[in-house]
Protein backbone atom coordinates (compact mmCIF):
# COMPACT_ATOMS: atom_id res chain seq x y z
CA UNK A 1 0.00 0.00 0.00
CA UNK A 2 1.32 3.54 -0.92
CA UNK A 3 0.66 7.22 -0.83
CA UNK A 4 1.09 10.41 -2.84
CA UNK A 5 0.85 12.92 -0.09
CA UNK A 6 0.58 16.85 -1.64
CA UNK A 7 0.56 19.51 0.58
CA UNK A 8 -1.47 22.86 0.07
CA UNK A 9 1.47 25.36 0.96
CA UNK A 10 4.73 22.84 1.22
CA UNK A 11 7.08 22.64 3.83
CA UNK A 12 9.61 24.09 3.62
CA UNK A 13 9.14 26.74 0.57
CA UNK A 14 5.94 27.81 1.28
CA UNK A 15 4.53 27.38 -2.25
CA UNK A 16 1.29 26.02 -3.63
CA UNK A 17 0.38 24.26 -6.90
CA UNK A 18 -0.81 25.81 -10.03
CA UNK A 19 -3.45 24.45 -11.95
CA UNK A 20 -1.31 23.07 -14.23
CA UNK A 21 0.77 21.23 -11.98
CA UNK A 22 -2.09 19.73 -10.38
CA UNK A 23 -3.14 18.55 -13.66
CA UNK A 24 -0.14 16.34 -13.56
CA UNK A 25 -1.34 13.85 -10.70
CA UNK A 26 -1.43 10.31 -11.98
CA UNK A 27 -4.07 9.08 -14.29
CA UNK A 28 -2.43 5.70 -15.60
CA UNK A 29 -0.80 4.66 -12.40
CA UNK A 30 -3.40 5.93 -10.04
CA UNK A 31 -4.98 2.41 -9.36
CA UNK A 32 -1.20 1.87 -7.80
CA UNK A 33 -2.24 4.26 -4.84
CA UNK A 34 -3.78 3.86 -2.01
CA UNK A 35 -4.44 7.43 -1.77
CA UNK A 36 -4.08 11.06 -2.86
CA UNK A 37 -3.43 13.02 0.46
CA UNK A 38 -3.76 16.81 1.52
CA UNK A 39 -1.41 16.60 4.65
CA UNK A 40 -3.05 19.07 6.21
CA UNK A 41 -2.98 17.98 9.71
CA UNK A 42 0.84 16.47 9.26
CA UNK A 43 2.42 19.32 11.71
CA UNK A 44 1.32 22.57 12.64
CA UNK A 45 1.91 24.83 10.30
CA UNK A 46 0.53 23.04 6.89
CA UNK A 47 -3.33 22.88 7.69
CA UNK A 48 -6.47 24.86 6.83
CA UNK A 49 -4.43 28.68 7.66
CA UNK A 50 -2.51 27.68 4.28
CA UNK A 51 -5.24 26.68 2.67
CA UNK A 52 -7.00 30.16 3.03
CA UNK A 53 -3.58 31.99 2.82
CA UNK A 54 -2.82 30.57 -0.98
CA UNK A 55 -6.64 31.49 -1.51
CA UNK A 56 -5.79 35.21 -0.52
CA UNK A 57 -2.37 35.22 -1.96
CA UNK A 58 -3.30 33.58 -5.04
CA UNK A 59 -6.51 34.61 -6.44
CA UNK A 60 -6.14 32.93 -9.88
CA UNK A 61 -5.67 29.40 -7.77
CA UNK A 62 -8.13 28.58 -5.08
CA UNK A 63 -6.87 26.51 -2.26
CA UNK A 64 -9.79 24.32 -2.78
CA UNK A 65 -8.50 23.24 -6.86
CA UNK A 66 -6.97 20.18 -5.26
CA UNK A 67 -10.27 19.00 -3.22
CA UNK A 68 -11.31 19.58 -6.59
CA UNK A 69 -8.97 18.34 -8.37
CA UNK A 70 -8.72 15.34 -6.28
CA UNK A 71 -12.71 14.89 -6.49
CA UNK A 72 -12.85 14.82 -9.94
CA UNK A 73 -9.71 12.53 -11.03
CA UNK A 74 -9.58 9.77 -7.96
CA UNK A 75 -12.92 10.15 -5.40
CA UNK A 76 -12.53 6.64 -4.05
CA UNK A 77 -9.17 7.61 -3.59
CA UNK A 78 -8.67 10.89 -2.44
CA UNK A 79 -8.84 11.94 1.56
CA UNK A 80 -8.22 15.35 2.93
CA UNK A 81 -7.05 16.19 6.20
CA UNK A 82 -7.56 19.51 7.97
CA UNK A 83 -7.35 21.52 10.73
CA UNK A 84 -8.59 24.57 12.85
CA UNK A 85 -5.27 24.89 14.60
CA UNK A 86 -3.53 27.65 12.63
CA UNK A 87 -6.69 29.25 10.86
CA UNK A 88 -8.37 29.93 13.87
CA UNK A 89 -5.47 29.99 16.37
CA UNK A 90 -6.40 27.22 18.14
CA UNK A 91 -3.24 24.82 18.21
CA UNK A 92 -3.57 23.63 21.58
CA UNK A 93 -6.83 22.94 21.08
CA UNK A 94 -6.17 19.46 18.93
CA UNK A 95 -9.17 19.20 16.92
CA UNK A 96 -8.84 17.88 12.84
CA UNK A 97 -10.97 15.87 10.47
CA UNK A 98 -10.59 13.87 7.72
CA UNK A 99 -12.59 13.57 4.52
CA UNK A 100 -12.39 10.78 2.41
CA UNK A 101 -14.41 7.30 1.01
CA UNK A 102 -16.58 5.75 4.03
CA UNK A 103 -14.66 2.64 4.25
CA UNK A 104 -11.14 4.37 4.76
CA UNK A 105 -12.70 7.14 6.99
CA UNK A 106 -14.41 3.87 9.49
CA UNK A 107 -11.34 2.30 9.62
CA UNK A 108 -9.53 5.76 10.22
CA UNK A 109 -11.65 6.26 13.03
CA UNK A 110 -11.20 2.59 14.64
CA UNK A 111 -7.20 2.95 15.12
CA UNK A 112 -7.79 6.90 16.16
CA UNK A 113 -10.28 6.69 18.56
CA UNK A 114 -7.97 3.68 20.30
CA UNK A 115 -4.95 5.62 19.79
CA UNK A 116 -5.64 9.19 21.01
CA UNK A 117 -9.22 8.58 22.27
CA UNK A 118 -11.58 11.83 20.77
CA UNK A 119 -11.49 15.14 20.52
CA UNK A 120 -13.48 16.60 24.19
CA UNK A 121 -16.75 18.22 23.59
CA UNK A 122 -15.54 21.64 24.86
CA UNK A 123 -13.09 21.90 21.24
CA UNK A 124 -15.76 20.24 18.95
CA UNK A 125 -18.29 23.45 20.04
CA UNK A 126 -15.45 26.45 19.73
CA UNK A 127 -14.32 24.49 16.23
CA UNK A 128 -17.83 24.56 15.62
CA UNK A 129 -18.28 28.03 16.43
CA UNK A 130 -14.84 29.51 14.48
CA UNK A 131 -16.10 27.40 11.46
CA UNK A 132 -19.62 28.38 11.47
CA UNK A 133 -19.10 32.35 12.88
CA UNK A 134 -17.17 35.51 11.46
CA UNK A 135 -14.47 35.16 9.28
CA UNK A 136 -13.76 38.39 10.09
CA UNK A 137 -10.06 37.89 11.96
CA UNK A 138 -9.05 34.81 9.83
CA UNK A 139 -8.93 38.34 6.77
CA UNK A 140 -7.39 40.36 9.10
CA UNK A 141 -4.67 38.11 10.33
CA UNK A 142 -4.34 37.00 6.20
CA UNK A 143 -4.04 40.54 5.31
CA UNK A 144 -1.59 41.27 7.72
CA UNK A 145 0.27 38.00 6.98
CA UNK A 146 0.17 39.63 3.33
CA UNK A 147 2.15 43.03 4.50
CA UNK A 148 4.69 41.02 6.29
CA UNK A 149 5.72 38.75 3.54
CA UNK A 150 5.97 41.46 0.82
CA UNK A 151 8.06 43.74 3.06
CA UNK A 152 10.40 41.11 4.18
CA UNK A 153 10.55 39.61 0.83
CA UNK A 154 11.70 43.05 -0.33
CA UNK A 155 14.51 43.31 2.14
CA UNK A 156 15.79 40.16 2.44
CA UNK A 157 16.30 40.88 -1.30
CA UNK A 158 17.93 44.14 -0.77
CA UNK A 159 21.12 42.27 -1.01
CA UNK A 160 21.91 40.65 -4.80
CA UNK A 161 23.53 37.75 -2.49
CA UNK A 162 20.50 37.10 -1.33
CA UNK A 163 17.26 35.22 -3.68
CA UNK A 164 13.89 34.47 -2.80
CA UNK A 165 10.72 33.31 -4.54
CA UNK A 166 7.46 35.08 -3.09
CA UNK A 167 6.02 32.35 -1.40
CA UNK A 168 2.11 32.03 -1.74
CA UNK A 169 0.68 29.31 0.11
CA UNK A 170 2.28 29.94 4.15
CA UNK A 171 4.01 32.51 6.47
CA UNK A 172 7.64 31.56 5.78
CA UNK A 173 9.87 31.50 2.90
CA UNK A 174 13.22 30.10 2.16
CA UNK A 175 15.60 32.38 0.45
CA UNK A 176 18.53 31.03 -1.16
CA UNK A 177 21.71 32.29 0.75
CA UNK A 178 23.77 30.03 -1.71
CA UNK A 179 26.00 33.09 -2.88
CA UNK A 180 25.85 35.08 0.57
CA UNK A 181 27.48 31.44 1.96
CA UNK A 182 30.14 31.79 -0.75
CA UNK A 183 31.11 35.34 -0.01
CA UNK A 184 31.25 34.88 3.92
CA UNK A 185 33.17 31.35 3.07
CA UNK A 186 30.77 29.76 5.09
CA UNK A 187 30.44 25.42 3.92
CA UNK A 188 27.14 25.17 5.18
CA UNK A 189 23.58 27.29 5.59
CA UNK A 190 23.82 25.17 9.47
CA UNK A 191 27.26 26.86 9.45
CA UNK A 192 25.88 30.66 8.24
CA UNK A 193 22.83 29.81 11.08
CA UNK A 194 25.26 29.27 13.78
CA UNK A 195 26.98 32.38 13.45
CA UNK A 196 24.18 34.95 12.06
CA UNK A 197 22.82 33.95 15.74
CA UNK A 198 25.97 33.64 17.46
CA UNK A 199 27.18 37.37 16.47
CA UNK A 200 23.31 38.98 15.24
CA UNK A 201 21.21 37.02 17.84
CA UNK A 202 18.72 36.33 15.08
CA UNK A 203 17.29 33.04 14.17
CA UNK A 204 16.86 30.97 11.37
CA UNK A 205 16.57 27.19 10.23
CA UNK A 206 19.09 26.04 7.97
CA UNK A 207 18.19 24.48 4.50
CA UNK A 208 20.14 20.80 6.13
CA UNK A 209 16.76 20.32 8.17
CA UNK A 210 15.21 20.11 5.13
CA UNK A 211 17.56 18.40 2.53
CA UNK A 212 18.41 21.50 0.92
CA UNK A 213 21.69 22.96 2.03
CA UNK A 214 22.22 26.35 1.26
CA UNK A 215 18.88 27.55 1.97
CA UNK A 216 17.09 29.33 4.87
CA UNK A 217 13.61 29.10 6.43
CA UNK A 218 12.28 32.23 7.92
CA UNK A 219 9.53 32.53 9.02
CA UNK A 220 7.35 35.81 9.16
CA UNK A 221 4.78 34.71 12.10
CA UNK A 222 5.87 37.86 14.20
CA UNK A 223 5.64 41.79 14.01
CA UNK A 224 6.88 43.99 11.28
CA UNK A 225 8.87 45.63 14.10
CA UNK A 226 11.02 42.19 14.91
CA UNK A 227 10.99 41.28 11.28
CA UNK A 228 12.59 44.61 9.82
CA UNK A 229 15.33 44.65 12.62
CA UNK A 230 15.73 40.78 12.18
CA UNK A 231 16.71 41.27 8.06
CA UNK A 232 18.75 44.66 8.71
CA UNK A 233 20.98 42.67 11.34
CA UNK A 234 20.84 39.30 8.69
CA UNK A 235 22.19 41.86 6.03
CA UNK A 236 24.72 43.45 8.21
CA UNK A 237 25.52 40.03 8.55
CA UNK A 238 25.93 39.15 4.84
CA UNK A 239 27.52 42.43 3.74
CA UNK A 240 30.28 42.35 6.74
CA UNK A 241 31.43 38.47 6.10
CA UNK A 242 30.98 39.34 1.78
CA UNK A 243 33.39 42.16 2.85
CA UNK A 244 31.07 45.05 1.60
CA UNK A 245 30.70 47.15 4.39
CA UNK A 246 27.53 48.91 3.77
CA UNK A 247 24.52 49.19 6.29
CA UNK A 248 21.52 48.41 4.71
CA UNK A 249 18.55 50.84 5.22
CA UNK A 250 15.06 48.55 5.06
CA UNK A 251 12.10 50.72 4.41
CA UNK A 252 8.28 49.80 4.38
CA UNK A 253 7.77 48.51 0.63
CA UNK A 254 3.73 48.19 1.43
CA UNK A 255 1.69 50.19 3.43
CA UNK A 256 0.13 48.59 6.69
Amino acid sequence: MSALPPDAGTHPTAMDFDRAELGLLPDDRRRELAAHVLRCARCAETQQTLQRTAARFRAEVSARTLPRVLAAKCPELAVICGSASKAYAMTGWRCGWAIGPSKVIAASNAIQSHATSNVNSITQKAVLNALTGTQAPVKAMLDEYRTRRDNLIGWLTASPLVKCQKPNGAFYMFPDIREAMAAGGFKTSTEFAQALLEEQRVAVTPGEAFDAPGFLRISYATSMENLREGSRRLLEFVNARAGAGTQPHLASTTAR
